[in-house]
């Protein structure tokens, strides 16, 4: 196994420094707030999960120092502690639970979406031109992919892509008879054993102290075409995921008035939800494991935050699974995957 709400704290980070005057290959990031390195994970199997790492090699207030080729996604398991890199300057993963295959973006959202596999690397070709894409994610028998555009050109939202027909299918973005409110769809996430695509969708009401955000979670039936609505919530969604059977949605998001996001898990039969855990995160995936996330605390003196934690959705506890300088294919020769 990386739409914010109007609650989200956003992080723009700007290329400021190259160092080609040193044998030191490191390049200084900008960031706000204190960043984080391992982001948006995915469970890969019972014991693997992929991740997208900064590559950083030193972390300060407001910026990190990368080495890039440290940066990409990297597969890491947690059981024997070894890892690889799967996608070199990967971004975004998502991986299909006990499928072995694992999409993402290779370089910037601008760029082809990649598939890894254990029998290699390959970049999928698109037979239509996307200027900017986010969310991308593959469903259990690697046949589908799907995506969230973010640019002009295709509708905004969410999309589907059959690899066998190489077909398009928009899913949409929810109706609202509301004029004064602009309407958003993401998050999209397949189910572990079905074709079926979660997705959220997201209404934004007012401005400033008098903002409204209502989203709705909502199950695509690839077959059929039609759409379930799982349940209406009065919060921003940052993040979903299935569990591993399928029968709860996991979500990180964020109340009314409430200036951190938390994690919460949905049953898919009944609509209800509960908090399981005051956690600011960013990105999440539930494996047989429990749910890993990244704890997007923004505090240099911890070094528990902007790293990867395991938590068990039964009792709410959790602890870091990562370490900020952990991943290093350079010094240690790992690199050429």
């Amino acid at each position: 196994m990386k739409t914010k709400s109007i609650l989200d704290v956003f992080i723009v980070f700007l290329v400021l420094f190259l160092s080609s005057c040193s044998d030191d290959p490191t390049m200084s990031i900008l960031y706000e707030p204190t960043p984080s390195v391992h982001i948006n994970p995915t469970w890969i199997d019972e014991n693997t999960i992929a991740f997208e790492s900064k590559g950083a090699k030193s972390v300060g207030p407001g910026w990190l120092s990368i080495v890039p080729e440290n940066r990409g996604v990297v597969g890491y398991n947690l059981s024997s502690g070894e890892y690889e890199m799967l996608i070199p300057e990967g971004l975004s993963p998502n991986a299909n639970y006990l499928g072995n295959v694992v999409a993402g973006f290779q370089g910037n959202n601008t760029s082809p979406i990649s598939v890894w596999t254990p029998q290699g690397l390959v970049s999928i070709g698109d037979t239509e031109e996307w200027q900017r894409r986010s969310k991308v994610c593959v469903n259990h028998d690697g046949t589908k992919l799907g995506w969230r555009n973010i640019s002009l050109g295709h509708d905004i939202g969410v999309w589907i892509y059959s690899l066998p027909t190489l077909e398009y299918l928009f899913v949409g973005t929810p109706d609202s008879d509301d004029e004064g409110s602009s309407n958003d769809s993401s998050n999209p996430v397949w189910h572990p054993v079905e074709d079926i695509l979660l997705y959220s969708g997201t209404w934004v009401r007012g401005s400033g102290d008098s903002t409204i955000v209502i989203s709705s979670i909502i199950e695509f039936h690839f077959s059929s075409g039609e759409s379930d609505t799982l349940a209406t919530l009065d919060m921003g969604i940052r993040s979903m995921c299935y569990s591993p059977t399928g029968n709860q949605v996991a979500l990180i998001g964020a109340g009314p008035n409430e200036r951190n996001h938390a994690i919460f898990v949905l049953d898919v039969t009944s609509g209800t939800y509960s908090k399981i855990k005051d956690h600011f995160g960013r990105g999440l995936s539930w494996g047989e494991r429990g749910l890993v996330y990244n704890n997007d605390c923004g505090e240099l003196d911890d070094p528990g935050c902007g790293v990867l934690w395991l938590l068990d959705p039964s009792t709410g506890e959790s602890s870091p699974i990562t370490q900020r300088f952990q991943f290093n294919f350079v010094d240690q020769g790992l690199l050429g995957f």
